[in-house]
């Protein structure tokens, strides 16, 4: 459900026309509504060189994995045939939010929470041990890769949202490899899991790493550091 502030800042961004607005939004627990904003300035962008800048950090702090506290043009969504790929369990809301931007000229982003996400379903998929999770991830990721190669922008802006989805894309590495410590198995066992996973992310979507976080990021993925990774995830996961 939406508050009030979302109908006033309706009212601003109709006057201003923006292609995409992102907006913040309360975590609703059950019992409490939680703010949580985007952490971002109100901004707003008016050429697609500020806009790749502007969400191409949105992409990065995940603020785009979900169409939720969102504002869509349908005349977009239309004429780009912008759909839910159907082939994924998981994924599917931020490859069809970035899909969108790569026609998004202009942007508006707003640091007022305006929508309300529960999270109270303690059956929800995200919550699940989640099976072939790795295969789910790659594919949206090639599609997340795709969709900016096949854009119309410049290369400088592509390359924004480029380097924003190769930190994404190792980020998520580890959210696969999390997962190996729901199922019964020895740490042996998750090991070697480990390293099919890290091998399978090393020959799928090869990316560039360009700046140190990245590096920082993909280092221990991209050498197999398997013992070293699945420490991490058990003293993470407790």
């Amino acid at each position: 459900f939406v508050t009030e502030e979302y109908f006033e800042i309706s009212d601003n961004v109709t006057r201003i026309q923006p292609d995409f607005v992102l907006l913040g939004r309360y975590i609703y627990n059950g019992k409490h509504l939680i703010p949580h904003t985007t952490g971002m300035k109100d901004q707003i962008t008016e050429t697609s060189e500020s806009t790749a800048e502007l969400l191409s950090r949105a992409l990065e702090k995940q603020l785009l994995n979900a169409p939720s506290s969102k504002i869509f043009k349908r005349n977009i969504i239309e004429k780009n045939t912008i759909r839910f790929d159907e082939r994924l369990p998981i994924g599917e809301d931020k490859v069809f939010v970035v899909q969108y931007i790569m026609h998004a000229s202009t942007a508006v982003t707003a640091d007022q929470p305006v929508y309300a996400l529960s999270v109270e379903n303690e059956e929800s998929l995200s919550r699940k041990k989640r099976e072939n999770l790795s295969e789910y991830i790659l594919l949206e990721h090639e599609l997340l890769f795709r969709a900016v190669r096949e854009a119309d922008l410049e290369e400088t802006c592509k390359g924004k949202y480029r380097e924003a989805l190769t930190y994404s894309y190792y980020r998520s590495a580890y959210t696969v490899i999390a997962e190996l410590q729901k199922m019964d198995l020895s740490p042996k066992q998750r090991i070697e899991e480990t390293k099919k996973i890290c091998m399978n992310y090393n020959r799928r979507i090869r990316c560039r790493l360009n700046t140190l976080k990245i590096m920082i990021l993909a280092l221990p993925v991209r050498l197999c550091m398997c013992r070293g990774i699945d420490y991490m995830m058990k003293k993470k996961t407790g």
